[in-house]
């Protein structure tokens, strides 16, 4: 039986545009672990800040839309864990 979800990596920082891949890990009742990424249902807490894909090819994948914090959920069957996103400003290099 399915007990909890681990979000990793945890509490990432990405620039605006820039994509992070995460993973979900089910913790089960007899101690063991297992990927369970391409299973569970991802969000993000503010779809102005980053979104997240539940396509097959690209599953976790979250992407930075806006500067500011939101979390990033993974859900399957009534568990789900979570972590928090960071998305910051892309650094314009030439303009002092």
């Amino acid at each position: 039986t399915l007990t909890s979800i681990s979000v990793t990596p945890t509490n990432t920082s990405i620039a605006n545009g820039n994509k992070q891949q995460y993973a979900a890990i089910g913790i089960f009742s007899n101690n063991t672990s297992l990927d369970i990424t391409k299973f569970v249902s991802w969000n993000t807490q503010d779809n102005s800040i980053a979104v997240i894909s539940n396509q097959s090819e690209t599953k976790g994948e979250a992407q930075g839309v806006g500067v500011g914090n939101t979390t990033v959920t993974a859900s399957y069957n009534g568990k789900s864990g979570s972590t928090s996103l960071t998305v910051t400003a892309i650094l314009q290099y030439g303009y002092f």
